[in-house]
């Protein structure tokens, strides 16, 4: 695998856009986030991220409350045939299938609409800044790529004589960047600004 190829990671999963991500001469990381509505570029400082992510699962519960209704009416159906006997039987045998496809269906929109995430977040004020799909494009190149930006983090700020309060006000910058840039709203600056300022 050529280092252009480590460096750079391509996720696509249907429902949810597309997610690439490059890390820039092991300083900076390049992210560019595609959805249905809009596409966002912007560049985070490796010195200002924290080397320790977090494993996070998002439940489309929509999804989830319509499989366990259609769960319940197919389990209904299927175990007290007498409840339908009122019916017609093409009505009950229709009936029936219905709630049996409704269950298969709102299963696999859940599992679509579902994800689990590894998250990245800033140093100082441990603010997310991206995520990254796990299991995307494969396990392989997913963990390959995690393992490769932690070590880009911890080598550079292991690297950097930056004080601390020269790292603060890096990270502050890098928030306001992205504030202007549409990647974060002001009111996570805001609280990220006045938890830093606490620490200077």
């Amino acid at each position: 695998m050529s280092k252009n190829l480590q460096n750079s990671l391509f996720q696509k999963r249907a429902w949810h856009g597309v997610n690439h991500l490059t890390l820039c001469d092991a300083r900076a990381l390049k992210i560019q986030k595609t959805s249905k509505r809009k596409t966002i570029s912007y560049m985070i400082d490796i010195i200002a991220l924290d080397s320790v992510s977090r494993r996070v699962y998002g439940i489309a519960w929509g999804w989830l409350t319509a499989t366990v209704i259609f769960s319940i009416l197919a389990y209904v159906a299927i175990t007290f045939p007498e409840l339908l006997a009122g019916l017609k039987q093409h009505y009950s045998i229709g009936l029936t299938a219905l709630a049996i496809i409704g269950t298969i269906g709102c299963f696999i929109l859940l599992w679509l609409s579902s994800s689990r995430k590894q998250v990245f977040y800033t140093r100082h004020g441990r603010i997310p800044l991206f995520e990254i799909w796990v299991g995307q494009p494969t396990g392989k190149a997913f963990r390959a790529y995690v393992k490769l930006l932690k070590e880009s983090i911890q080598q550079v700020q292991e690297k950097s004589s930056l004080t601390s309060e020269q790292q603060l006000s890096g990270e502050m910058r890098m928030l306001r960047r992205l504030v202007d840039e549409s990647v974060i709203n002001k009111d996570v600056y805001e609280k990220a600004k006045a938890g830093l300022f606490k620490k200077f």
